[in-house]
């Protein structure tokens, strides 16, 4: 209820100050957002939008009081300017004092749901990719963050590679079966009108693990990463139909890479002692740790371009 009050008061008093302190009063607003995409890489998308606006509004107010009163004498008034300057001071200082004491309220607020939260911290992408990291490893012991990084780089380079020298073979083995019959149809378009997508010098600008999901006999790891290369469509002859031989892109994208992993254990890998059942977790013999071995490279099982420039 006293929230309710202090809006209304707050209301009235601005109010005011628009009648008393304000002749006119002009806003524009103007807005606008465009993006384009241009084939390459696997993947072709492409929209534009724009959006602008403006709007105007003028509003003048004018107010004239005289009062004449004959007692032997006579007076004339307009009003005092003095007086009215000096009003809207002092509401302009109400109204100051009302928003730092409304907005230490609301950082006071704020602290207050943190700590019920009981949120400390809220960790980077560096320091979330090694915690995701340390829990792969309990899966696959010769993980680290640096070597898969290295990884999706170089995979991402062959299925490159391999798109641009319509190399199915090589595609069919680093990807998917869907993502495969994806790139199958857009190479077999390619064919038919006669071009080529050219994807040259390849880089890696960023890289960091967002999430990871892991079954009986593979793992998932999400991940998103900067790429920069030169990217365009040549015809037979070689000439450039789309993109630009020059041009520099950088390609911000989320991947999604799987792996299978050994979790059947006939034998424990310590003791040798025969297992009944699959273990996930120790020999009831030895106590030591049952680790699932990795038997596969990682394969690209989905690829989403998050933005470009």
């Amino acid at each position: 209820m006293k929230n309710k009050n202090k809006k209304v008061i707050v209301s009235v008093i601005l109010l005011i100050i628009f009648v008393i302190g304000i002749g006119s009063i002009t806003i524009k607003a103007d807005s606008g957002w465009d993006s384009s995409y241009d084939y390459g890489s696997s993947w072709d998308s492409g929209s534009s939008w724009s959006s602008g606006s403006s709007w105007d509004s003028d509003w003048d107010s004018g107010w004239d009081y005289d009062y004449d009163y004959d007692s032997g004498s006579s007076s004339h008034s307009g009003g005092s300017s003095s007086l009215g300057g000096f009003a809207v001071f002092v509401l302009m200082a109400i109204v100051v004092s009302f928003i730092i004491y409304s907005t230490t309220e609301a950082e006071k607020a704020r602290q207050k749901m943190l700590k019920s939260l009981n949120i400390k911290h809220f960790p980077s992408e560096e320091e979330e990719s090694n915690r995701i990291a340390n829990e792969i490893k309990e899966f696959i012991p010769d993980f680290t963050l640096e070597q898969f990084k290295n990884e999706v780089f170089d995979t991402y380079q062959i299925i490159q590679e391999a798109w641009m020298n319509f190399d199915y073979e090589t595609l069919k083995n680093r990807c998917t079966n869907e993502l495969y019959n994806q790139y199958k149809s857009q190479l077999e378009a390619l064919k038919q009108n006669e071009e080529q997508n050219i994807m040259e010098v390849l880089d890696q600008k960023n890289f960091y693990i967002r999430s990871y999901e892991k079954t009986d006999t593979e793992i998932f790891v999400k991940v998103r990463t900067t790429i920069t290369c030169k990217d365009y469509i040549v015809d037979k002859n070689g000439n450039t139909t789309r993109g630009n031989a020059n041009t520099v892109n950088f390609y911000y994208y989320e991947m999604t890479l799987n792996k299978k992993i050994n979790n059947v254990q006939n034998k424990c890998p310590s003791c040798g002692a025969e297992l009944e059942e699959t273990v996930k977790d120790k020999c009831p013999y030895c106590r030591n740790k049952i680790v699932y071995e990795s038997n596969t490279n990682w394969i690209l099982s989905r690829k989403q371009m998050i933005s470009q420039w």
